[in-house]
């Protein structure tokens, strides 16, 4: 319904995005802008291929693991005080 406007205005976004924000801007999120339409077209609403519920997730492991090393960090670090004060 609304393929061809929405494909347009993607199209002109990236079209201009370096004359407005510079060629600093024009990385590879900005370049999949041209297919999103399509995408949209072919597998329907964003909810049904987005990444976003796996980049999610990705961010509690990453920021558990984190965690984890600054505990294993400190933990050695108190360790080789000790060491070095007996």
């Amino acid at each position: 319904m609304y393929y061809d406007y929405a494909n347009g205005l993607l199209r002109t976004f990236v079209n201009n995005a370096a004359a407005l924000y510079g060629h600093d801007t024009m990385v590879y999120n900005v370049h999949a802008l041209i297919h999103l339409a399509d995408d949209v077209k072919r597998f329907g609403c964003l909810d049904n291929f987005s990444a976003f519920p796996f980049e999610n997730a990705l961010m509690s492991i990453k920021n558990d693991q984190k965690a984890q090393m600054h505990s294993l960090a400190k933990f050695f670090t108190l360790r080789l005080v000790c060491l070095c004060s007996e």
